[in-house]
């Protein structure tokens, strides 16, 4: 893949090798080296966090020292390996092409580029001002911001499914069971109950369907038999999902009455609320128990943890809808208002995770050796750095998750492989 500097990608690979091979030349033929034969020489730099970047930051210097470096056509550079290629190539299009060892140049604050690097191994903490406490609170305003966000948005849709909006009524079994208070009908958790039902309901009409489609020489072409089977699954999982979540006004009903039961005021009153706070409590022990696993049946426990956390969140959205009657104070309508200027305003990429590891990163392995330079480390583009400064074309390796992907093959692979060239 390529991102031309007119912002139009390339149409075909030829035509990205035969503008990467122009570059090539013209670097080559300004740093006074010969041109061009058959082959190019690459460098590749492999993933592994900070580790690979120290790692490969030894390889660099001492391929520099040696002087081959400049014999490098190619750098391509993944995860761990991306630190220090992009402190390089951010470095050699900041200097002047005599600049000699990159890393040894001064910086303005004093030191040279190699002792920043060793200061900030712990990279996420090394900043002035920066620490635990840092990290903790980007985590906390990022999720608290969020939740601003989604809240509202997510108890408007609550309130939605309470009303009584469909010419129908919960089944004689069913009907005493959700909040009596005629302003809540739960139509929309009825249409969920009955969506489910019918999923699961149609299973066998499938399962029949299936065994036809696998008995009949004719109809028993492989690509059908899978199909089949994943309907099958889909099926089950959606069927049960909508079960689960149009069931929500009856179990939050039964936890009611069963804490009722109690005498004691602190088990009545705890007892209310164990609704929501069963199935919290339940996943995130399940997610401790799977953390850092990966073995699948520590990722099956994890995931089954994070869909018990959600459901006890849409559980906990239904208790204060229908017991506390959120949506009726005016204090939920001036958040809703809140919600939607944070919604136009905030960038999700500066204030999440993703947003807080990339300021750190390029802090750490982008620090300027001087000012005036012709863009700051964050504004930094690769189809920036020209073949006169020396440094070798610089690839990007990344790879898409495709374990969801409908398509066999790379639901099996897990992930597709993608080179990045700023040509």
């Amino acid at each position: 893949m390529s991102a031309a500097t007119d912002g139009t990608p390339a149409a075909d690979f030829a035509t990205v090798e035969a503008a990467e091979h122009d570059w090539i030349a013209r670097r080559r033929a300004a740093i006074d080296r010969p041109p061009r034969h058959e082959d190019c020489v690459g460098l590749g730099l492999s993933g592994g966090g900070i580790r690979s970047a120290t790692f490969n930051l030894g390889v660099i210097e001492a391929l520099d020292r040696a002087g081959l470096m400049r014999d490098v056509d190619y750098l391509s550079t993944v995860s761990g390996g991306g630190y220090i290629g992009a402190c390089y190539s951010w470095l050699r299009a900041s200097l002047p092409d005599d600049a000699g060892n990159p890393f040894e140049q001064p910086l303005p604050g004093g030191g040279r580029v190699i002792d920043w690097l060793r200061r900030h191994g712990r990279y996420l903490i090394a900043a002035r001002g920066y620490s635990l406490w840092t990290l903790l609170a980007s985590i906390f305003a990022a999720t608290f911001l969020n939740l601003l966000v989604l809240g509202p948005v997510v108890l408007l849709a609550v309130y939605a499914m309470t009303l009584g909006w469909l010419p129908l009524g919960w089944p004689p079994s069913l009907a005493g069971l959700p909040d009596p208070d005629p302003r809540h009908h739960h139509h929309g958790y009825l249409l969920l109950l009955g969506l489910g039902a019918a999923c699961l309901a149609t299973f066998p009409l499938t399962a029949l369907g299936f065994g036809v489609a696998a008995g009949i020489r004719e109809r028993a072409s492989m690509a059908r038999i899978d199909g089949l089977r994943v309907l099958m699954g889909r099926q089950l999982a959606v069927g049960l999902c909508l079960l689960a979540i149009g069931l929500i006004p009856v179990v939050h009903a039964f936890w009611d009455q069963f804490s009722g039961r109690f005498e004691s005021t602190v088990m009545h009153v705890l007892g209310q609320h164990m609704s929501y706070l069963l199935p919290m409590l339940s996943g995130v022990v399940a997610m401790l128990a799977g953390r850092g696993g990966r073995t699948p049946w520590r990722l099956q426990v994890a995931s089954t943890g994070l869909a018990l956390v959600i459901y006890g969140l849409l559980v906990l959205a239904y208790h204060l809808v229908v017991h506390v009657d959120v949506v009726g104070t005016p204090l939920f309508w001036a958040l809703v208002v809140l919600a939607a200027l944070l919604a136009s305003t905030l960038n999700i990429n500066r204030i999440s995770m993703h947003g807080y590891y990339r300021a750190r990163l390029s802090e750490t392995f982008m620090p300027r050796p001087g000012e005036g330079l012709h863009a700051r480390p964050m504004e930094f583009r690769l189809d920036e750095l020209g073949p006169d400064r020396g440094a070798p074309l610089h690839l990007v390796n990344t790879t898409l998750n495709t374990s969801s992907s409908p398509d066999q093959r790379r639901h099996g692979r897990e992930g597709a492989s993608y080179v990045l060239s700023p040509l």
